[in-house]
């Protein structure tokens, strides 16, 4: 069955590292981007907005897009250990844990796996700290083959289970700060039950433009 609180454990560090991923009507005090270009995006600013539109339409492929290398192959890993947190595999799965469950075996994640991975998964209050924890991660993501896709589709499967908090967040990104190919700034709660809430974003230039890491990941 799904399991709340470890679901909702993982869910939070997710939404920590990348805080859009769950803000369905998102406010934000940015100039609108620029068209995607191979390249990236002009600005962080213009990124960041770009990652709220995708959510948005729920496009978690243009979402991936909005990441650095590292991000990407990070956050798959991390989706990995999500998606087996969030169902059981023994017998009489509920609905929800089963459109999880049927998504990371069409992408090749075993019982074995997801029982394994379950082990190894470091909560947000692991003391090993974000290097060890994109660590895990990163290990992870290489037995996804088709990474988009599968993201597409565990998010499209979470969704069924219940367990997106896609209205209880708006935000505005602020104090954007740049420091050669990096920069950081924060995104703020303004409404809804986690007003006042801050979290700490990260951007990083890669292949010339600007596009969305995860604290801890890129090197300063």
């Amino acid at each position: 069955m799904i399991r709340p609180e470890v679901a909702m454990r993982d869910l939070g560090w997710c939404s920590a590292c990348v805080i859009s991923v769950w803000v369905s009507v998102p406010v934000i005090a940015a100039p609108a981007p620029k068209k995607v270009v191979a390249k990236g995006y002009a600005t962080p600013e213009a990124c960041f907005r770009a990652v709220q539109t995708a959510v948005t339409k729920s496009d978690w492929k243009g979402w991936y897009h909005c990441m650095t290398d590292k991000a990407r192959e990070a956050m798959t890993g991390r989706l990995v250990l999500l998606g087996a947190a969030c169902a059981d595999h023994g017998p009489g799965l509920n609905k929800e844990a089963e459109a999880v469950h049927r998504v990371m075996t069409r992408h090749g994640v075993s019982n074995e796996m997801m029982a394994k991975a379950r082990k190894e998964n470091p909560g947000p209050g692991d003391s090993r700290g974000p290097k060890k924890h994109h660590e895990v991660a990163r290990r992870w993501a290489k037995v996804i083959k088709d990474r988009p896709k599968f993201i597409a589709e565990l998010f499209a499967a979470m969704k069924e289970a219940g367990l997106t908090v896609e209205e209880t967040e708006n935000g505005e990104l602020k104090d954007v700060k740049v420091t050669g190919n990096r920069a950081e700034g924060t995104y703020e709660n303004v409404r809804g039950p986690f007003k006042g809430n801050k979290t700490l974003m990260v951007f990083h230039k890669d292949r010339g433009g600007w596009r969305m890491s995860l604290p801890g990941l890129e090197e300063k």
